[in-house]
């Protein structure tokens, strides 16, 4: 059991551009959070003397989830950190800003997925593409970690659907942590 005296929680948000993302929702515990997308379309005619063409464009937004595994921080001595990012893309490659992108990472402490919260952030930003979270305990304990996060994006004007959500894990609390670094 995690010490009650040890649960100090620390925390480090970095942003840099947004992410859009859909509805999605990871459908079992453990699953890692399922990537997000929207879509947009749009229509123009124009006409070249008699001749009159029709274009339509259609864009998906995809954001993407990666949860790290949990290791021993290598910037703060004796702690346990964990990372998770969000990334955007249109549908030819290119980073997709998006409205807004909130992601509240967690760090659990013991036995998948019976683990205790030790450690929790949450991060946010506007017009991104992009987003980093992190969690890291105020002090190690030996033993095993795994991380939970929540990821909600708003995409912009003119994308259905407008809100996307998911939410899950790297599935496993491995490897042990040692804390001796």
């Amino acid at each position: 059991m995690w010490p009650k005296k040890l649960m100090g929680l620390v925390g480090l948000c970095t942003l840099a551009i947004a992410s859009p993302a859909t509805m999605a929702n990871a459908a079992s515990l453990g699953a890692p959070p399922s990537p997000v997308s929207t879509s947009s379309s749009s229509s123009s005619t124009g006409s070249a003397n008699t001749a009159t063409t029709t274009t339509t464009t259609a864009d998906v937004i995809t954001c993407y989830p990666n949860v790290q595994d949990p290791h021993e921080s290598h910037h703060v001595p004796e702690t346990v950190n964990v990372v998770a990012t969000v990334n955007c893309y249109h549908s030819d490659g290119l980073p997709a800003a998006v409205t807004y992108m909130d992601m509240t990472i967690q760090l659990l402490y013991g036995e998948y997925p019976n683990g205790e919260v030790v450690a929790q952030n949450n991060c946010s930003n506007e017009g991104s593409s992009y987003l980093s979270c992190n969690a890291a305990t105020s002090t190690c304990v030996p033993g095993y970690y795994y991380p939970w996060v929540y990821i909600t994006i708003e995409f912009p004007p003119g994308y259905t659907p407008q809100w996307g959500y998911t939410q899950g894990s790297t599935g496993r609390a491995e490897p042990f942590i040692d804390c001796v670094t």
